[in-house]
């Protein structure tokens, strides 16, 4: 715990990140807004493609973490003390944090996390923003980015 004094300044930096504009709240928007339209409520089955691109967020949300606590110059060991400190602290917000964690590493219930939001008004706005890039960059193609299959769709 070498850049903080105590783990109540440890815990509120990364609630703050966790939260941040340029925190994890980062990929999240951006994972969803270029693979939000493969979910789809109500269906029977799962696409084939929700595997792998669990497999990417499920590794990205590991690596974001695990970034942020080197950053601190934390260790996985760190991160579970402050988790325990919040605990003892009975810190709502934390609970929250670290449940939202734990849906998004486990699979269905991943699924259904990430169907919730794209019921949200701002992350709808944000999928019709995208969708709508899209169309330009099929009118115009080479758009940077957009005329690429994500990566999870091709291996």
């Amino acid at each position: 715990m070498a850049s903080y004094d105590s783990w109540e300044e440890a815990l509120a930096d990364f609630k703050f990140w966790y939260t941040a504009v340029d925190g994890f709240g980062v990929y999240l928007r951006h994972f969803l807004a270029h693979y939000g339209h493969f979910f789809r409520e109500g269906q029977e089955t799962h696409l084939f493609v929700y595997s792998k691109l669990h497999k990417e967020f499920s590794d990205n949300l590991e690596r974001a973490v695990n970034s942020w606590l080197a950053s601190k110059s934390m260790s996985e060991s760190d991160l579970e003390n402050m988790l325990n400190f919040a605990k003892a602290q009975s810190d709502e917000e934390t609970d929250g944090i670290v449940d939202a964690m734990i849906t998004m590493l486990e699979y269905h219930s991943w699924i259904n996390y990430v169907i919730g939001l794209k019921k949200k008004p701002e992350v709808a706005q944000l999928l019709q923003d995208q969708w709508s890039k899209y169309v330009r960059s099929v009118d115009r193609p080479g758009v940077e980015g957009m005329d690429r299959l994500p990566r999870a769709m091709v291996g």
